[in-house]
């Protein structure tokens, strides 16, 4: 625009000839300018609606997947640290306890059948662990044989190993 440009566009003449040749140009152009919306007349705008729905679905998908791991993480971790209550029955702890019990002592006494077959006499201070005294050590020529000296409070009539059997008999 020129100098001597007023407000009803007044131009000199150079400045009339470049505005008339922008008017036809911008003229032309309107025809030819491409819309904004690219996917007007595009033929695979279905297409292209179709995939932007099955990822918007795809997004759900993975959302919820992660909602649902870690709602069961969670409950998992609350579960943990929150175990319920179970009552305890008192017939079979002691139960438990005596087959324990039972099981430790045939422990000692097989270390004692191991020590009788290397040819050795066990420590005196190796027996159960219940208040029924020493283990009985009797002898039968070259057999050694040691018994439990109140093997009926483990519920049993007999519990022995000897030299020849380092393995504990258990009896009825």
């Amino acid at each position: 625009m020129c100098v001597s440009f007023v407000g009803d566009k007044v131009f000199c003449e150079s400045c009339v000839k470049t505005h008339e040749a922008k008017k036809i140009v911008s003229s032309q152009n309107k025809g030819n300018h491409p819309s904004n919306n690219i996917f007007l007349d595009n033929p695979y705008e279905e297409e292209y609606e179709i995939r932007k729905k099955r990822n918007s679905n795809g997004k759900s998908l993975i959302w919820l997947v992660i909602v649902i791991c870690s709602i069961a993480v969670y409950a998992q971790l609350y579960f943990y640290t929150h175990p319920t209550e179970t009552p305890i029955d008192q017939q079979q702890l002691a139960t438990n306890q005596r087959l324990v019990s039972i099981i430790q002592c045939l422990n000692v006494f097989h270390k004692v059948g191991q020590i009788l077959t290397i040819g050795e006499m066990p420590d005196s201070q190796l027996k159960c662990e219940d208040p029924s005294g020493p283990l009985v050590i009797t002898t039968d020529g070259d057999t050694i044989s040691i018994s439990h000296a109140n093997p009926s409070i483990y519920g049993v009539s007999q519990i022995s190993v000897s030299n020849d059997n380092p393995f504990p008999i258990l009896l009825d």
